[in-house]
């Protein structure tokens, strides 16, 4: 019966490859091959596909045992094949969990030291920065706000994505005109609860390569020739004016017309400036781009055409050499202030943080804009890297005239975060307290 049942399921899976195979995607290679580049980067697609074999296999020997030894000898197998290893595998779970949160640590200890004369030194120049944090799926639980308010920020960013299939191929998933209105109800809510606390809302899509096997992110985006540039700008500005129309309706405080775009605005630089002009004839409010911290915010040709200069602002604060020390990472931090306080004079506009992050991860102060990866489940969980390089960005930055505030990356609404994880997030990390205490002042 078993072997009928796995017989048949092999012959649907090979009809199913069959047409996977097929059928062509615009890259010119089949479904399946797509698929399968994608799925064999993650180690779930090998235990999914070996695991129907395994249940197979048991079964096969149970009943074999049976037929063969009997009932008392079928049970004995049962536990040893079933009951051990889950045994041991709880064993190796609570030693994993036990091991990542080893880490002591109590800001109250030495490490709550913060600069807090963090008024202007010119009392009248007064600029009152942007306290703001990146929610996700916060429309599950707008209560969520309510917390957020409590904690002292002023402002939350939603960041839609617009769905491109691969680096160098023109076609994305376009926000139409019949998407603002079936998603008006959702943001409008949103705006409601965020108004009640006096917190105000950047509107700020992301372009996500569904493909991205190649190493390549938007920062690379870039087509192969020009007809394929035209379509893509085209199908982005159609994108990015319906998000403003959006913003407009319901009256969000703050644009974001792109990020880590880099590549698109060396290339094409006056297709930015159209579309920077045609923003401005849709939306009222303040406008940003988000450029990476990596240089490309130096090579944007229009910051004088927008509000603020936007910085994804993960620069990295230490070498793999160095040890984790509060003075060090504000000594790095020192560095890039200088260079940041120089270049606002120049363009004559003021910096905004538009991301700002850490993990809770030994390490996250060297690679900032690392994201969590299938080894990181057996890394030592850090709350003190996280805070301490929190700390050395507020004691340094926060201050500074020319800067405009931070969006910190980021808050995910109706989680219940534990903080015993190794994510950006914020929520029930000793960092939030340090966040909160400084956005009071």
């Amino acid at each position: 019966m078993f072997t009928i049942f796995y017989a048949a399921s092999i012959t649907v899976s090979c009809l199913l490859l069959l047409i996977l195979t097929l059928v062509k995607t615009p890259s010119g290679l089949s479904l399946f091959t797509e698929v399968l580049l994608e799925a064999i980067k993650f180690p779930s697609f090998w235990i999914f596909n070996l695991f129907p074999f395994l249940i197979y296999k048991l079964i096969a020997s149970f009943i074999k045992d049976y037929k063969k030894y009997g009932l008392l000898k079928l049970l004995k197998n049962i536990l040893l094949k079933i009951g051990l290893p889950i045994f041991l595998l709880i064993i190796v779970f609570h030693g994993l969990k036990k091991y990542r949160t080893t880490e002591r640590f109590e800001p109250s200890l030495g490490y709550s030291k913060i600069n807090t004369d963090l008024t202007s030194k010119d009392s009248s120049t007064t600029i009152k920065k942007q306290k703001g944090i990146h929610v996700f799926d916060i429309e599950d639980d707008i209560k969520d706000l309510q917390i957020l308010s409590s904690k002292n920020f002023s402002w939350i960013t939603l960041s839609p994505f617009i769905g491109q299939i691969k680096y160098n191929m023109p076609e994305l998933n376009v926000f139409t005109a019949k998407d603002v209105e079936n998603i008006k109800p959702k943001y409008a809510s949103i705006k409601k609860e965020a108004d009640k606390y006096g917190i105000k809302i950047m509107l700020k899509p992301h372009i996500w390569l569904l493909k991205s096997n190649d190493g390549k992110f938007r920062a690379d985006i870039e087509m192969k020739n020009n007809e394929d540039w035209e379509e893509w700008f085209s199908s982005y500005k159609k994108t990015i004016k319906n998000y403003a129309l959006l913003a407009e309706t319901l009256k969000i405080d703050q644009f974001c017309i792109g990020t880590e775009l880099e590549k698109t605005i060396q290339i094409r630089p006056d297709d930015w400036f159209i579309l920077i002009s045609e923003i401005k004839e849709i939306y009222s409010g303040q406008i940003t781009y988000a450029a990476n911290w990596n240089n490309e915010y130096e090579i944007v040709p229009f910051w004088k055409e927008l509000d603020f200069i936007g910085i994804q602002a993960y620069f990295p604060l230490r070498s793999d050499k160095d040890d984790l020390d509060l003075k060090s990472l504000e000594s790095k931090w020192k560095i890039y202030s200088n260079k940041l306080e120089q270049f606002s004079e120049k363009e004559g506009k003021p910096i905004l943080f538009t991301e700002l992050g850490y993990r809770s991860i030994k390490g996250s102060s060297i690679r900032p804009w690392r994201w969590n990866e299938f080894g990181d489940y057996f890394r030592k969980i850090s709350k003190k890297e996280q805070y301490l390089a929190y700390q050395a960005f507020f004691n340094v930055i926060w201050d500074k005239e020319w800067f405009q505030g931070v969006h910190i990356w980021e808050w995910q609404a109706n989680r219940n975060s534990s903080g015993n994880n190794t994510s950006f997030t914020i929520e029930n990390k000793p960092v939030l307290d340090l966040v909160s205490q400084i956005f009071k002042q």
